[in-house]
C-alpha cells in the first residue's frame, strides 16, 4: 500500500523546534574534480552551525538543518593563466566538463552523541572570463550539500 506524502510534510522543520548543537569535526576533506581544461578543482563544505529538531521526517529520521560555506580552490595549468583583465570588460562564462576524482563524506560528532555526515555534490562548473591576482581563471561551481544523521542506539 502506497502512502501519499504531501509537500508540506517534507518542508524544513519549524524553527521554534530547532536546537543548535555544538559539534566537533571528525573528518573534513576536499572533494577533487578534474576539469576538461586541465584544471584540478578542490571544493569542500565548511559546516558552521548544526540544528536538530524533535520533529521527524516522513522517512522516520529526525529533522535537522545546517549552515555551511563552500570553499573552492583551483590548481590551474600554466597555459590557462594570463595577466589580470581590465575591470571594464564584459564578463562571460563557459561551461566546463568535469569528472570526480574524489568525493567524500565529511563527519561531525554532535554534543548529543549523534554523527552528522555531509557530502558536497558538484553538478556544474563554469569558467568565467575573470582572472584572480595570480592570473588564474575564476571558476564557479554549482553544488548541493547532502546530509545524513546517524543517532546512537538508545536501549530502554
Amino acid at each position: 500500500m502506497l502512502q501519499e506524502v504531501k509537500a508540506m510534510d517534507i518542508g524544513p522543520p519549524d524553527p521554534k523546534n530547532l536546537q543548535e548543537m555544538d559539534f566537533d569535526i571528525v573528518k573534513e576533506e576536499w572533494n577533487v574534480y578534474r576539469l576538461s581544461d586541465g584544471t584540478i578543482l578542490r571544493i569542500r563544505p565548511i559546516v558552521i552551525k548544526i540544528f536538530l529538531s524533535e520533529e521527524m521526517t516522513p522517512s522516520g529520521k529526525r529533522a535537522m538543518g545546517f549552515v555551511a560555506n563552500n570553499v573552492v580552490a583551483a590548481r590551474v595549468p600554466k597555459e590557462q593563466m594570463r595577466a589580470t583583465e581590465d575591470a571594464g570588460e564584459e564578463h562571460e562564462s563557459v561551461r566546463v566538463d568535469f569528472e570526480p576524482i574524489k568525493e567524500v563524506w565529511n563527519e561531525f560528532k554532535l554534543e548529543n552523541g549523534s554523527t552528522m555526515r555531509v557530502k558536497l555534490v558538484v553538478s556544474r562548473v563554469l569558467r568565467t572570463s575573470d582572472y584572480n591576482k595570480f592570473g588564474e581563471p575564476v571558476y564557479i561551481a554549482t553544488s548541493t550539500n547532502i546530509a545524513d544523521l546517524q543517532e546512537p542506539n538508545v536501549s530502554t
